[in-house]
């Protein structure tokens, strides 16, 4: 599949149906999920500053369990001024997954609660009786 980077919409799309397959069972998960993070990685490197871009590398990171790294990218999505509900529950998701965070992840989940999720952005995995 080709990147359009000029049309962000439709690029996140692409990474949204690639994500989704991911999920969808079978061996193929870890292969869809680098497929999706090599994606986002090109599409930050065009722009860098893209919320949406961030929140969904951010997710795809922490699914493969880097959750630090996915903590930083959500985190500067945050400070750019996103107000999108899966950034907040995807920073949830890592600070649960880091030790020493995990106190903070409450406040992020309640924030989440309040906002309208961002249609092009994905909300990372998360078990809460996993932890």
């Amino acid at each position: 599949m080709s990147l359009d980077y000029n049309d962000i919409e439709a690029s996140l799309k692409i990474v949204r149906e690639v994500y989704r397959e991911a999920w969808k069972g079978g061996s193929g998960w870890k292969t869809n999920l680098k497929i999706a993070q090599k994606m986002l990685e090109e599409l930050r490197s065009v722009h860098p500053g893209n919320t949406a871009i961030l929140t969904n590398l951010g997710a795809v990171l922490s699914d493969q369990g880097q959750h630090k790294k996915a903590m930083w990218l959500l985190l500067k999505a945050a400070n750019l001024g996103s107000n999108d509900r899966n950034l907040f529950y995807n920073i949830g998701v890592t600070k649960m997954n880091i030790n020493g965070e995990r106190d903070a992840a409450a406040a992020y989940f309640q924030k989440a609660r309040t906002l309208v999720p961002d249609p092009l952005t994905i909300e990372a995995y998360f078990d809460p009786h996993g932890h």
